[in-house]
């Protein structure tokens, strides 16, 4: 599972009658959470109306998860489902064929922890399908609000003339970055453009490798880069675990990302972000024409502003993505 702004490896997986559960060492869940069998699917159905209430099994076991029995799915009103198909239709062509074959549903909690939440199940044959649960909350930010209040979880607040702002304009709801993020993830899956998305994925994945294209000469390990960066091993959100770099760091921290091949700080996190990130803004920023620049202000006044995907480092990996912008069947 992947979720975003916090990013938890539990992950769950149908394979005959054994499902697995991965935290920091594999084990075996001794009870049944959901199976495939639980979600109305059905493939050549239109993306939006896959928009539903979520399988019972899969609320209780979100609200297990999360120890949040106050979990309530809400289905999207009429403008929330306005936002939502043109936020689908915004995806990437690749990312939109295999959302098509491998979606299962999208799901909406009140409240939900984080942004929103990539989960994977195999079917009888071993296939794998997705579904996302989204926070409702999403609609009701612009991109640049939503990345801006996230940017600012990363900090320890030590000097409070100090803040971050993103801008990415105020064109498209925080929907649309989620949804890229998060689609993102679901074709990664599916594709392995990573090694692997998770930890839990392996065990029934056919063809296994140490590095792909994407990861190779960045990753030595899923959340291990390479080369070492100011930020490096520092970087958490939303206070899950407590922010490890003060915001009098910010700049030192934001130059070094100049410096490196990715294009956020929460990128930094693991091969899998990574992906998701680069495709998320490269989308945001080539291909809806909307800004991509990180400020850091202090009092209101701009002190420093940087354009992750103007770094040579960044720039040299985005002919990686032609495949999100190719038809390809699977």
């Amino acid at each position: 599972m992947l979720r975003n702004s916090i990013h938890f490896s539990i992950s769950i997986f149908i394979i005959p009658s054994l499902l697995y559960l991965t935290g920091c060492s594999a084990a075996i869940r001794p009870e049944s959470a959901y199976t495939f069998g639980s979600f109305r699917y059905e493939r050549n159905s239109p993306l939006i109306s896959r928009v539903s209430m979520p399988p019972d099994t899969v609320l209780k076991y979100l609200q297990k998860l999360d120890n949040r029995p106050d979990y309530r799915p809400v289905l999207p009103g009429r403008r929330e489902m306005h936002i939502l198909k043109a936020a689908l239709g915004l995806l990437p062509v690749r990312t939109r064929h295999v959302l098509q074959n491998r979606l299962l549903g999208i799901y909406c909690i009140n409240d939900f922890t984080g942004n929103g939440l990539t989960e994977w199940v195999a079917d009888e044959r071993g296939t794998i399908h997705t579904f996302m649960v989204l926070n409702y909350s999403v609609f009701t930010k612009t991109v640049s609000e939503l990345l801006t209040e996230k940017e600012n979880t990363c900090f320890i607040k030590d000097d409070p003339a100090l803040d971050i702002n993103i801008d990415c304009g105020t064109a498209y709801s925080g929907l649309v970055y989620i949804l890229l993020h998060e689609s993102t993830h679901v074709v990664d899956y599916v594709t392995h453009i990573t090694p692997y998305t998770d930890e839990a994925i392996k065990p029934i994945m056919k063809n296994r490798t140490a590095e792909t294209d994407f990861t190779r000469n960045i990753w030595r390990g899923y959340s291990a880069s390479i080369k070492q960066y100011y930020f490096s091993n520092k970087v958490s959100f939303y206070g899950i675990k407590p922010p490890a770099m003060r915001i009098s760091e910010a700049t030192a921290a934001y130059r070094d990302l100049c410096r490196s091949p990715f294009v956020s700080l929460y990128a930094s996190q693991s091969w899998a972000e990574d992906l998701a990130e680069l495709v998320t803004f490269y989308h945001i920023s080539r291909v809806l024409k909307q800004p991509f620049i990180i400020h850091l202000r202090r009092g209101g006044k701009n002190m420093v502003s940087i354009r992750p995907l103007e770094s040579s480092e960044v720039i040299k990996r985005l002919p990686l993505l032609d495949t999100f912008y190719r038809p390809e069947a699977l």
